[in-house]
């Protein structure tokens, strides 16, 4: 699976108020918990979702409204590819 597909996935969980964290993501797609934590970590920076991380709940959720932008698509992988790699 591709980064856009956990991206996708992650977004989904969490606006059905499952608060996933980075380890339900690592685990799902068979991933690194560093990896995952860099698709958060995207998700958050590039592309301004509003994650907030519950203590309580020990995942995410969004503290206001959010969809993806309609840009982000599988033409994005390039740029998500090139965010990886910085890190």
């Amino acid at each position: 699976m591709s980064a856009h597909d956990r991206i996708q996935w992650f977004h989904k969980m969490v606006a059905g108020n499952c608060y996933p964290n980075s380890i339900h993501l690592a685990e799902k797609f068979d991933i690194s918990h560093r990896q995952a934590q860099r698709d958060v970590d995207f998700l958050k920076s590039s592309l301004g979702a509003p994650l907030v991380y519950s203590k309580t709940k020990k995942g995410y959720f969004y503290e206001q409204e959010f969809s993806l932008p309609m840009t982000f698509s599988n033409e994005n992988d390039f740029e998500i590819n090139a965010f990886f790699k910085r890190r």
